[in-house]
């Protein structure tokens, strides 16, 4: 099976408001669960609020329900505010400390949720995660362990949208609601005519150019990917129609 949680934190308490974060979430998850005639659709959870509390909470609930001894699918998408220490990269609830002793306490460190993942599923499951979000530096946060590619575990395919201690860009057309690079070039390469023959790494160069093709208009991004894959997977599946079988 595909089991997928869709996370867009648009409003923020301490920070500024991300208009595009929910609407991006929302845009892929619909391409992924809409199925169609070439796509296994993904069953989609989504979070009850976006708070440290609710995202923390959902993420429990959906890793409970994800089957222990099948082999399976488990994609993350998280859209909002982020951060990153030397060792970690963070993710902003929308209750954020701004600063000081207590911002660490306040946060979501991305590492944690995939180790918990990749303890959850069976050794020939696959974990994708996509984190799109700011990795710019974050200050005083004590350093701890984080997302590690020795852990066993699952396959895993882990891509931030931009490098450690760079910024996420959004694009602005005529003074409308910004929307993410990096979620336009995602949703570019979900629609590629080579989609359905094209594995993760495949999938992840086209994403890679289609960042690159926007950042020219308004600003550099590189998306990173981290990853240990036994087993091709491709989004969409091809069935060949009767007349081709």
């Amino acid at each position: 099976g595909r089991h997928a949680l869709f996370i867009g934190v648009s409003h923020y308490e301490r920070y500024g408001r991300l208009p595009a974060a929910e609407q991006d979430a929302a845009a892929i998850q619909h391409r992924l669960e809409d199925g169609g005639c070439c796509m296994p659709p993904f069953k989609v959870t989504k979070p009850s609020g976006t708070t440290q509390a609710a995202l923390e909470a959902s993420f429990d609930g959906w890793l409970t329900t994800l089957p222990l001894h099948e082999d399976l699918v488990a994609l993350l998408y998280f859209a909002g505010h982020g951060g990153q220490t030397a060792d970690r990269s963070w993710l902003f609830p929308s209750d954020a400390m701004a600063a000081g002793a207590q911002m660490a306490g306040s946060l979501i460190d991305s590492g944690q949720w995939l180790n918990r993942l990749f303890a959850r599923l069976s050794e020939h499951s696959l974990v994708i995660a996509f984190f799109d979000s700011c990795r710019v530096p974050l200050h005083g946060i004590p350093p701890q362990s984080n997302l590690r590619a020795d852990v066993p575990g699952p396959d895993r395919f882990v891509v931030f949208s931009c490098l450690h201690g760079s910024p996420a860009v959004e694009i602005h057309h005529h003074g409308t609601v910004g929307s993410s690079i990096f979620a336009q070039a995602f949703l570019r390469s979900i629609a590629s005519p080579d989609v359905s023959s094209m594995e993760l790494g495949g999938f992840f160069r086209t994403l890679c150019a289609q960042v690159r093709w926007h950042s020219d208009l308004v600003g550099r991004q590189q998306p990173e990917a981290r990853f240990h894959l036994a087993t091709p997977f491709c989004f969409f599946e091809v069935r060949l129609s009767r007349d081709h079988a």
